[in-house]
């Protein structure tokens, strides 16, 4: 599995996101504008939704909630 990552400018409030290519690698995007710790902590939070291979599924509230169950417990 290919990831690529990026570190971008960003509106505010938005830390970063996903998207899965057309041959099945990733690109991460990264909000420059947030602090490193948060950077970390966003990637791992992205990469946990390609390992759950949620971008075949349908419920983004569901995903989001529980990949955030899964990052306060660590």
């Amino acid at each position: 599995m290919t990831v690529n990552t990026f570190i971008v400018d960003m509106p505010a409030g938005i830390k970063g996101y996903t998207i899965q290519n057309e041959d099945d690698s990733y690109s991460v995007f990264l909000n420059a504008k947030i602090s490193y710790e948060n950077r970390i902590k966003t990637y791992l939070h992205e990469l946990n939704h390609i390992k759950g291979d949620d971008f075949n599924k349908d419920e983004v509230q569901e995903i989001e909630t529980d990949s955030h169950k899964f990052f306060n417990q660590i």
